[in-house]
């Protein structure tokens, strides 16, 4: 038998950046899209749990023709930290949905674990990349890249925090009532979920915020 599907929604946000950094694509390819989007689906360790992601990438344009200058317009115009209002060159935001059914034919079970994680990066384009000076251009690129790697990063370690819910609710045992499922399925989460806040925290200490990366611009 299945119930109704229980949905709890969490929504995190990752900063990572510091004055210092940056993040776009090499500009003049398929990158300089607005926004791209792409959607995946993984299969869990688990039986029926699935992991559905799906990731977005969005783009503020700058312009200048110096580094001082790239660096000044992704400083008023990248995005800023939600709390301190700190800017940072990429942003990345994202949010875990999970469900499921009850099988409720001896006590109240799981069934048919579903978790979403959503991932939206931000970053900058330089709209005068083309027209830039060449040895200014060879090091933006490189920035890029690295900073993108940064970025990737925050991403991995969202999606492993989701495989890791679809996991843990798909191994919970059968409980007596509904009710005490939800609570020890929604407490479970919850670790994994600050694990995970732990784990950006520490990724961003290892990685000086993308700087041991080659993240820094000017360099």
């Amino acid at each position: 038998m299945r119930a109704i599907a229980l949905v709890l929604t969490v929504l995190l946000l990752a900063a990572c950046g510091e004055e210092t950094q940056r993040v776009a694509d090499a500009p003049g390819r398929a990158s300089e899209r607005a926004a791209a989007a792409s959607d995946e689906r993984e299969p869990s360790a688990a039986t029926q749990a699935r992991v559905v992601v799906r990731s977005r990438v969005r783009r503020y344009e700058i312009s200048g023709s110096s580094a001082l200058e790239l660096r000044d317009g992704m400083d008023r115009l990248g995005p800023k930290d939600p709390v301190y209002g700190t800017p940072y060159a990429g942003f990345t935001r994202w949010r875990i949905e999970w469900s499921y059914d009850y099988a409720t034919a001896a006590g109240c079970a799981v069934d048919g674990v579903v978790v979403a994680v959503r991932i939206d990066i931000v970053m900058p384009r330089w709209r005068d990349a083309r027209n830039g000076p060449a040895e200014l251009a060879a090091a933006w690129r490189r920035f890029i890249a690295a900073l993108r790697r940064h970025e990737e990063g925050h991403a991995a370690i969202a999606r492993r925090g989701a495989r890791r819910i679809a996991r843990r609710l798909e191994a919970l045992r059968t409980f007596p009532s509904c009710a005490r499922l939800e609570l020890a399925a929604d407490a479970a989460a919850e670790r994994i979920l600050e694990e995970t806040r732990r784990a950006e925290r520490a990724y961003d200490r290892r990685t000086g915020h993308g700087d041991t990366q080659g993240a820094r611009f000017p360099f």
